[in-house]
C-alpha cells in the first residue's frame, strides 16, 4: 500500500509498504542560486525491519530545472515511485 504524507513546505513523502519492506520516498526542491529555478531532490529510504537496518540513497543533481518548487518536488516524487515500481537498477537500497 502506498500512503502519502504531506509535511509543510515543498516536500512530498510516500510510504510504500506493498512488500515486506517499508520504503520512504522523500521528494523536495532546492532553490538554485542566482535565479528563480528549482532543482528536484530525491531520497529513498528502506525503513528498518526485523531482518535489516535502514538504508538511504540520495539522487543529487536531478534535471530538468523547474520554475516552481511544487513542480520540482512532484517530478522527484514521480521519479521515486517509478523507480520503486519498476525495481530500477539505479535503486540500490
Amino acid at each position: 500500500m502506498l500512503s502519502r504524507v504531506r509535511p509543510s513546505g515543498p516536500v512530498v513523502c510516500y510510504l510504500d509498504s506493498r512488500n515486506q519492506e517499508n520504503n520512504l520516498i522523500e521528494a523536495s526542491a532546492f532553490h538554485m542560486p542566482g535565479g528563480n529555478k528549482w532543482q528536484p531532490r530525491l531520497t529513498m529510504t528502506r525503513l528498518p525491519c526485523a531482518e535489516s537496518l535502514s538504508k538511504s540513497q540520495s539522487f543529487p543533481g536531478l534535471t530538468p530545472l523547474f520554475g516552481t518548487a511544487r513542480g520540482a518536488a512532484q517530478y522527484a516524487a514521480d521519479l521515486g515511485r517509478t523507480m520503486a515500481d519498476e525495481d530500477s537498477p539505479r535503486l540500490t537500497i
